[in-house]
């Protein structure tokens, strides 16, 4: 079977245990003001203009979003990585767009690295179908489950789909027994404001004893020249990137809290 990726980083780090290798899959159902991957969004490959200075000059390059490839194929990519994995207690992540956009693809590839012993990570939003949800859990050993906004009126606003589902979804995998950490990307003046820390603890409080953890991940603004290359308007142009050290007082409530949390995966 065929689907679409615009991208493989080997050697990831920061998305999962140990050394692993990131498959990020075209598509999304969301339209989060903060994208930073706004090529990833539709399920068309695209080819758009991107800026490279070399030596003071800038020159155009094209670049493509999105390629076809086979599930087999794309097995025998990720197996190149198999030895770092195995020696680093590692595995595959998968990532987007939204992974879950491409559920019988993205099962396909999944069963092989399942059957192959690989550790498996979906980073998701949560938006799918109880199905689709039920056909992830037997191939999935860890999830990255994202809340982009507490607030149900205003995850509308900003991302384009309604909460409840996706909270729904949560505590499906969570009355499941599997493995969920929450992902909180921090957003200045979107996301971060007391009164949306206070609707996040009440969101995770009952679900505490159940969760791996929380990540919050700051904001980046590293995407924003896409915005412009691909004729999209940026909703957070001018808002900088913000730094790990603004987000540790936000982490200190929530371990006080009884949770395990990080700050940038």
């Amino acid at each position: 079977m065929k689907g679409i990726i615009f991208d493989i980083k080997r050697f990831a780090v920061h998305d999962g245990p140990g050394i692993r290798t990131t498959v990020f899959l075209q598509g999304c159902p969301l339209r989060c003001w903060w994208c930073h991957n706004p090529e990833s969004q539709s399920l068309v490959c695209s080819t758009w203009q991107k800026h490279v200075a070399v030596s003071g000059k800038i020159f155009q390059q094209s670049k493509k979003s999105g390629y076809e490839i086979d599930s087999a194929e794309l097995f025998l990519e990720i197996q190149r990585d198999e030895v770092f994995m195995n020696e680093s207690n590692g595995g595959v992540t998968f990532s987007g767009g939204e992974p879950l956009y491409q559920p019988e693809f993205l099962f396909e590839v999944m069963k092989l690295c399942h059957e192959a012993g690989m550790h498996t990570v979906l980073d998701t939003s949560g938006v799918a179908s109880e199905k689709v949800l039920d056909d992830s859990m037997p191939l999935t050993d860890l999830y990255y489950f994202d809340i982009k906004h507490p607030d149900p009126t205003l995850h509308m606003h900003y991302t384009n789909v309604p909460l409840e589902p996706i909270l729904h979804n949560l505590d499906r995998l969570l009355e499941a027994g599997k493995k969920v950490q929450i992902r909180v990307p921090v957003i200045p003046g979107i996301n971060n404001h007391p009164e949306q820390v206070d609707k996040l603890k009440e969101l995770i409080a009952p679900r505490l004893e159940k969760i791996e953890g929380i990540d919050f991940l700051p904001y980046h603004a590293t995407g924003s020249h896409k915005y412009k290359a691909l004729q999209m308007e940026n909703r957070m142009n001018g808002i900088p990137t913000m730094k790990k050290e603004e987000l540790y007082d936000l982490a200190e409530v929530f371990r006080i809290m009884g949770a395990k949390v990080s700050v940038g995966g």
